[in-house]
């Protein structure tokens, strides 16, 4: 499950002759001088790892899953990272197990029945996060981490990048947890090593982070008419507003106009919009309104099984 993982290893593990081993190993190596400091920096590459070589340690940073396996649509499991993180470590001949790791993406390949676009509308706002549309995919951020949600084969045919068998012909969402910034205070703890992504206890705890991220995503109901409950005028008239809202192009395409008209200053202050954007979710959640989504409930269902087995 785990892709990007960036580490930092103090130079209070490297000896002189590891920065020289270190720097003999890299390709595309550029040397930069400070003119006020003279302090030496070299960059260059190590597979698909990028290091940054300086007087207080190496950074690197990379894909550890397209390391291991030369790609990056299969998944690393626990027991894999800890085979790639050995390699990664005796390639380079460094103590990597007291290096501290700075980056986290958790992700997974999930093969879905529909094409992948299909998903993303379905999806809609989560708090603490911004959510953005990209040609492929959804990106929501925030100054510590990000929600990615993209179509990889597709992102694997734009890169030129072949398909392995065992996905050709398949519809695969990409969803992804980065933790790019502040791990320490977003986890609490005083210290990431590698070998605590291993670790039983901390491996499950990511895992369930990983779904639990997803599952606070207001994911978005069908709304439907039905003719069955028109004996209720109460019921006839949240009906007649469901299908104005379906004239809009959804409850998606409602809250984003509210959003933008927003931005645009219409409303008074903040609480307008948000009474009106509570008032749209609660029309759109009624049960006599809305039915559940089939892409959604699949989509769940996938990501509940995805982090069913521990291994």
């Amino acid at each position: 499950m785990f892709d990007t993982l960036n580490f930092w290893l103090s130079s209070d593990y490297l000896t002189t002759d590891c920065y020289k081993d270190i720097a003999g190993r890299l390709s595309r190596v550029k040397e930069a001088i400070d003119v006020d400091t003279g302090a030496v920096k070299i960059t260059g590459s190590f597979s698909n790892y990028h290091a940054t070589l300086n007087a207080q340690g190496l950074f690197l940073t990379g894909s550890l899953s397209k390391f291991y396996f030369g790609e990056n649509q299969s998944s690393l499991s626990r027991s894999t990272t800890k085979d790639a993180i050995q390699m990664l470590s005796d390639s380079l001949y460094i103590p990597l197990e007291h290096a501290d790791v700075k980056r986290i993406d958790i992700a997974c390949n999930l093969p879905m029945r529909h094409e992948i676009p299909a998903y993303y509308p379905c999806l809609g706002n989560s708090r603490n996060y911004r959510r953005l549309e990209q040609n492929n995919g959804i990106y929501y951020n925030n100054h510590k981490k990000q929600m990615v949600f993209y179509g990889k084969l597709h992102e694997q045919k734009i890169k030129q990048v072949p398909v392995l068998p065992v996905f050709q012909g398949c519809r695969l969402l990409r969803y992804e947890l980065r933790y790019t910034k502040r791990l320490l205070d977003q986890f609490n703890i005083h210290e990431i090593k590698p070998g605590m992504l291993t670790d039983e206890a901390f491996y499950i705890k990511l895992l369930n982070r990983w779904k639990d991220e997803y599952f606070k995503i207001y994911r978005h109901k069908l709304l439907t008419f039905k003719p069955d409950i028109m004996n209720s005028t109460k019921a006839f008239e949240q009906q007649l507003m469901v299908m104005g809202l379906q004239a809009m192009g959804g409850e998606a395409q409602a809250l984003q106009l509210i959003e933008q008209a927003k931005l645009q200053g219409i409303f008074e202050n903040k609480m307008q919009a948000k009474r009106i954007k509570d008032k749209v979710k609660d029309l759109c959640n009624m049960p006599g309104c809305t039915e559940q989504n089939e892409l959604i409930e699949e989509l769940d269902k996938k990501i509940k099984e995805a982090v069913m087995f521990y291994r």
